[in-house]
């Protein structure tokens, strides 16, 4: 799954002219965020055989930060499937909507009729303002 948050472009952008000290604390934040995106997830992900608990990772560099979840059924359990993903997607956001649309083909027994379990949603909603308030104080907006 990859997802991209809006708003971040823009400061990150800035990146290139800020002072050294102010990238090495951009980076900071980005790793910061990442790596809370990720523990948290990996604690509301539902576990059965820990594949999928295993397969999120924070991923991080120069200016910039993502949360990876390698499991190559990790859409279906975030989204669910069919009619109960029908029911559950169209309460978010549309990024994330237009994530879940991606995958909305899912065929075979394994995936009829999966119920939601969102653990990479609520952890993003939950440390992304945290990310954006530390950027706006590094950027001084």
């Amino acid at each position: 799954m990859k997802l991209e948050i809006t708003g971040l472009n823009a400061l990150t952008k800035k990146f290139d002219n800020l002072s050294k000290e102010s990238q090495k604390d951009v980076n900071s934040a980005l790793e910061a965020w990442a790596d809370d995106v990720a523990s948290n997830a990996k604690l509301l992900v539902p576990v059965d055989t820990g594949r999928l608990k295993g397969s999120i990772t924070p991923q991080y560099g120069n200016g910039y930060a993502m949360v990876k979840v390698s499991a190559n059924y990790a859409a279906y359990v975030e989204f669910g499937t069919r009619k109960m993903a029908s029911q559950y997607v169209p309460s978010l956001p549309q990024a994330w909507q237009d994530l879940a649309e991606t995958y909305k083909r899912a065929t075979g027994k394994e995936f009829t009729g999966m119920s939601p379990r969102p653990y990479l949603y609520p952890s993003v909603n939950k440390f992304t303002p945290i990310l954006l308030q530390d950027l706006k104080d590094i950027f001084k907006i």
